[in-house]
C-alpha cells in the first residue's frame, strides 16, 4: 500500500522534526483527527491502522477523552496560553532503532496526551531476494487464495522437520464423510457421520483411510446443529448440507477441494447431551488434534452462521514499503558505506524499508474472535498445522512459519513487552530448548551471549518457561460453561507432562519447584489512571484455591517463575487431590496443599480508586498504627468481598524472596490467606513488600501480636483448601 504525503515526507525528510529536549527523534504528524481520516481513506497503509485505533480508544472512552481534554485547557490556562494552540498536533511519532534486535526500526505514535496509538516496525529490505505477492482476488473463496493455502500445506508436509504429518493409525470416535456432496450436478447433498469403532452398533462401518481436518468455530448465541442421543442414527443416515450452518459448509466443501474426505467437527462428532460420551471425548482432544492433517479456524466469525470466507480490498494485502532517512536515529551504528557517504557528501544514508504493524498477528489471529476461546486454544497448540480464515484474507500457523497472504514467505511476531519491543516467538513451536529458551531469554531480558542466571536449572527451566507461556495465554481466554477450565487444557496438559515426567496438579506441577508455582498473582487492569481486579470465582467448585484454575480473570494471570530453593520461606509438605474420574488432567471435585512457614495477622483495607486495596500487620495493642502495604493483588475481590469485613480472619505467609532485575536487592513475596475453620485456609492473594520498604522486617518478625502462635519466631503448617 502507498504512504501519504505526511508520512513519507517524515521518513524519507524527516519533516516536521520537534526538539523535545532530548535526542530522540520526534516528529509532528497529521494536526487533526480529520486529516487523518482522510489519509486513511485515501489508502496510506501507516494512517489507517492509527486511524483504526484512535477510533477504537474514542469509542471506549469519549467521557475519558472530554476529562483529558478538560486537563489539557487547564494547563494552558495555568501557563498563560488561554487559547488552544492552533499548531498543537493530533499526534506525534518518534523513530529510534529496536535494542537487542540487529538492524530494524520502530515508528510510535502518540497522542498529546501521550496514549500509544500504533507502533510500526521498520525492517530493512532487500528487493533482490524478497517476493513480492499481487493480490487480485476481492474474496477470500478464490482460486487464488486457495492456491496459496495448497502451497503452504505442500511446504509444512514436505519440507518442515518440526511439523508432524500423521499417517493415520488412529481416529477420532466419529468423523464426517463428506462423499460427493459437494461435487457439482452430484445428486447426494448430504455429508454422514460415520463410525470408527468397529465394536459400535450405533451405526455404520465403513473402512476409514486417509487424512482427516479438524474445525475451530465459534459457537455463538445460534447453537449450530448438534449431535445429541436422539439422533445419532439419522445423522448416520445423513445429513443434507443445506441444513449445516454455513461456517460448516464452508469448510467442507474447503476439505473436498483439497481432496480429503473426512473432518472431524466438536458439535457433530461428541454426543452432546451424554455427560460420559463427552467426558470420554473431550479427554481424547490431544489426540483428535494431533492427529489431524491440518485445521481449519473460522477465526474472524462470531458465529456458525457467518462462515469461513469474507470479502476484502484487494489493493490493501500489497506491500507498504518506505525509504527511511536513517540520519540522526539514536542507536544506529553507522556502517562504512555511510562513513564514505558523509565524507564524499554524497547522499543521506536512506535505507528501503517493509512497514510491519506490530498489532498486525495480534490483530489478525490472536485476538480474533474464535482465538479468545479457551477451548481453541489447545486446539492451535496440538494441531500440527492452521489456517486461519481471518478478516480479507487466510493467515498460515505452524511450527516453523506464521504467514499472512500479506507476508506469504513469514513474518516475525513481534510484540511490546513493558514498552520494548521484542520478538514474541512463535505460539505453537513448543521446542523447549529453543523456544523455552527464548522465552526466558526476552521475560529476563538477558543481553545476547549473557549466561543464565540459573544455569543449574537447565534444560528443566525452559519447559517450565513454555508451561508458563501457555498458562498465561489461556487463562486470558473465555469459555462458555466456566466448568470447563481444567478440560479445555487437558490436552495441551498431557503433552507437557510427558516433557516435564511430572504428575498434574490442577494447573501446576508436583515437583521441587510446586512451591514457586504458588506465586501465581492476577493481573490488574490501568486505565484512566486508577487500577481495577476483573476477577472471580466461579459459582461451582472448580478447583482448590492454592491453584490459578480456582478464579477467572479477563485480564489473566502471571504464573510464578521457578525460583531457587533458598530463595523459599515456606515449604509444601503435602498435596492431594481427588477427581471426578480416571483422567488424571480432567475434572477435580476437591483438594487440599499443606504449606509450612510463618503467619501473621493482617487487615484489609478499600482504599480510593487509583490504589484500590491494601494491607497492614494487626496488632491489638496498636490498633491501625501498622503500615500501610499497597503492592497486593487479590485473587477475585468481587467474589471475596468478606475479606474486609472485621474479623474477616486474615493472614499473611511469607513466601519467598523475588531478585529485583538488575539489582542486588529483593521484593518479599507474601501469601494471603483467609482462616475459615481450625486449620483449613483459602487463598486470597498475594502481596509484595519492596526491597526498598523497611516493612520487610516488620513482617518477618514474630513479636507475639497473634494470640495462636507463642511469643517466638515459630513455624506452623496450614492446609490450603
Amino acid at each position: 500500500m502507498s504512504l501519504c504525503t505526511t508520512c513519507h515526507l517524515l521518513l524519507r525528510g524527516h519533516y516536521g522534526s520537534e526538539w523535545r529536549g532530548t535526542f530522540d527523534l520526534r516528529f509532528r504528524h497529521h494536526a487533526t483527527r480529520q486529516d487523518l481520516q482522510n489519509s486513511a481513506r485515501l489508502g496510506c497503509g501507516i494512517c489507517q491502522i492509527v486511524f483504526r485505533e484512535v477510533s477504537r480508544i474514542d469509542a471506549r472512552d469519549s467521557k475519558g477523552r472530554l476529562v483529558r481534554e478538560l486537563r489539557g485547557q487547564i494547563r494552558r490556562v495555568a501557563s498563560g496560553k488561554w487559547e488552544s494552540d492552533p499548531q498543537e498536533p493530533l499526534l506525534r511519532v518518534g523513530i529510534s532503532r529496536v535494542p537487542d534486535i540487529s538492524g530494524i526500526y520502530s515508528m510510535e505514535f502518540r497522542t498529546t496526551q501521550s496514549e500509544r496509538v500504533g507502533t510500526f516496525v521498520l525492517n530493512p529490505v532487500d528487493n533482490s531476494t524478497r517476493r513480492l505477492r499481487t493480490t487480485y482476488a476481492t474474496s477470500t473463496d478464490s482460486d487464488e487464495v486457495f492456491q496459496l493455502a495448497r502451497d503452504w500445506l505442500k511446504q509444512c508436509t514436505k519440507f518442515h522437520h518440526n511439523c508432524r504429518v500423521a499417517h493415520n493409525t488412529w481416529y477420532p470416535r466419529r468423523l464426517i464423510n463428506i462423499g460427493t456432496a459437494f461435487v457439482h450436478k452430484s445428486p447426494d447433498k448430504k455429508v454422514y457421520l460415520v463410525l470408527t469403532d468397529p465394536e459400535n452398533k450405533e451405526g455404520n462401518n465403513p473402512s476409514i483411510t486417509g487424512p482427516y481436518l479438524t474445525l475451530s468455530h465459534c459457537w455463538g448465541k445460534s447453537k449450530p446443529l448438534r449431535l445429541h442421543r436422539g439422533n445419532v442414527t439419522e445423522f448416520t443416515r445423513g445429513i443434507l448440507i443445506d441444513q449445516l450452518p454455513k461456517t460448516f459448509r464452508d469448510a467442507m466443501q474447503f476439505t473436498a477441494r483439497l481432496g480429503i474426505r473426512y473432518i472431524w467437527i466438536d458439535s457433530l462428532c461428541i454426543v452432546q447431551d451424554d455427560e460420559i460420551d463427552w467426558l470420554h471425548q473431550s479427554a481424547q482432544m490431544d489426540r483428535v488434534y494431533s492427529n489431524s492433517y491440518c485445521n481449519l479456524s473460522a477465526t474472524c466469525a462470531t458465529d456458525s452462521d457467518q462462515g469461513l470466507f469474507t470479502t476484502r480490498e484487494p489493493y490493501e494485502l500489497w506491500e507498504t514499503d518506505a525509504n527511511l532517512n536513517t540520519e540522526g536515529i539514536p542507536g544506529r551504528l553507522m556502517s562504512l558505506k555511510d562513513v564514505v557517504s558523509r565524507v564524499k557528501g554524497v547522499s543521506d544514508p536512506v535505507e528501503r524499508c517493509s512497514v510491519l504493524d506490530i498489532s498486525f498477528w495480534e490483530r489478525m489471529v490472536d485476538k480474533a474472535p474464535v482465538n479468545l476461546r479457551a477451548w481453541v486454544l489447545q486446539e492451535r497448540l496440538l494441531a500440527p498445522r492452521i489456517l486461519h480464515f481471518c478478516q480479507g484474507q487466510i493467515a498460515w500457523e505452524c511450527a516453523e512459519l506464521d504467514a499472512a497472504e500479506s507476508f506469504p514467505d513469514g513474518l516475525t511476531n513481534f510484540q511490546l513487552s513493558a514498552g520494548a519491543i521484542v520478538d514474541g516467538g512463535r505460539l505453537k513451536s513448543l521446542v523447549p530448548e529453543i523456544d523455552g529458551k527464548r522465552l526466558r531469554e526476552t521475560r529476563l531480558k538477558l543481553p545476547k551471549g549473557k549466561p543464565d542466571p540459573q544455569p543449574h536449572l537447565i534444560p528443566d527451566i525452559y519447559t517450565y518457561e513454555l508451561w508458563k507461556h501457555v498458562v498465561e495465554a489461556y487463562s486470558t481466554t473465555a469459555l462458555t460453561k466456566p466448568g470447563d477450565k481444567l478440560i479445555a487444557l487437558s490436552g495441551i496438559a498431557k503433552v507437557m507432562a510427558g516433557m516435564l515426567s511430572a504428575r498434574y496438579v490442577v494447573g501446576m506441577w508436583n515437583t521441587e519447584h510446586l512451591a514457586s508455582q504458588l506465586l501465581w498473582r492476577v493481573n490488574e487492569k490501568y486505565e484512566r489512571g486508577a487500577f481495577s481486579y476483573l476477577s472471580e470465582r466461579p459459582k461451582e467448585y472448580r478447583a482448590p484455591s492454592f491453584s490459578w484454575v480456582a478464579v477467572d480473570a479477563e485480564t489473566g494471570i502471571t504464573y510464578g517463575e521457578v525460583l531457587d530453593q533458598e530463595n523459599l520461606l515456606m515449604e509444601v509438605t503435602e498435596v492431594h487431590v481427588e477427581l471426578k474420574s480416571r483422567d488424571d488432567f480432567g475434572l477435580v471435585k476437591s483438594g487440599f496443599l499443606d504449606l509450612t512457614g510463618r503467619l501473621r495477622r493482617i487487615e484489609m483495607v478499600e482504599l480510593d480508586q487509583v490504589t484500590r486495596y491494601g494491607w497492614r500487620l494487626a496488632k491489638p495493642s496498636l490498633p491501625g498504627s501498622q503500615r500501610l502495604f499497597t503492592n497486593v493483588y487479590l485473587d477475585a475481590p468481587r467474589s471475596d468481598t468478606d475479606i474486609f469485613e472485621p474479623g474477616a480472619n486474615l493472614y499473611c505467609m511469607p513466601a519467598a524472596w523475588s531478585q529485583r532485575k538488575n539489582s542486588s536487592s529483593k521484593d518479599l513475596i507474601c501469601l494471603l490467606l483467609q482462616q475459615l475453620d481450625g486449620n483449613n485456609y483459602k487463598r486470597i492473594g498475594l502481596a509484595k513488600v519492596s526491597a526498598y520498604d523497611r516493612g520487610q522486617n516488620d513482617v518477618l518478625s514474630l513479636i507475639g501480636d497473634e494470640p495462636m502462635l507463642p511469643p517466638r519466631p515459630v513455624t506452623r503448617t496450614v492446609r490450603i483448601i
